[in-house]
């Protein structure tokens, strides 16, 4: 699947499925078609290794994730994103992306890793609308809502 600048034709791309869009370069005042039922949801979370096994940090509120790209890897990135969004796939998937070394740099989701990064999983899941999930987690924590 392809995704088409609007400054690309045709020609430019290969004969299989295109897709089209069009991304105002200023984020518009009214709600974006994407964020209309409020399920555009990204969670972070950070991992440590303690006795050889990853376990999820607990309160990352005391952490931080930083993410820095390039302009070509934010395009790649966004790309992969995009068509791995389109694809008929169940939910979840997860895909491991490690830092490249020297005789060891390999491209996924369309960059290359930092070799001063750490691992990165990339998970793609439904958590329905921000609504339903702050419920939940009202839910499990207790809150008073």
């Amino acid at each position: 699947m392809w995704f088409k600048l609007e400054n690309e034709t045709e020609d430019d791309l290969p004969m299989s499925e295109t897709i089209t869009f069009t991304i105002p370069l200023e984020e518009p005042d009214e709600c974006e078609d994407y964020a209309e039922q409020c399920r555009n949801i990204v969670q972070v979370q950070v991992s440590e290794k303690t006795n050889g096994m990853w376990r999820r940090v607990p309160n990352a509120s005391n952490h931080m994730v930083n993410l820095i790209l390039s302009r070509e890897g934010t395009i790649g990135l966004a790309t992969a994103l995009l068509r791995t969004a389109h694809q008929p796939t169940p939910s979840p998937i997860f895909l491991e992306m490690l830092p490249s070394s020297p005789g060891h740099a390999v491209e996924r989701f369309g960059v290359f890793m930092h070799p001063d990064s750490c691992r990165l999983n990339i998970g793609l899941h439904d958590f329905g609308d921000i609504h339903t999930t702050l419920d939940a987690q009202n839910d499990s924590t207790g809150a008073a809502g």
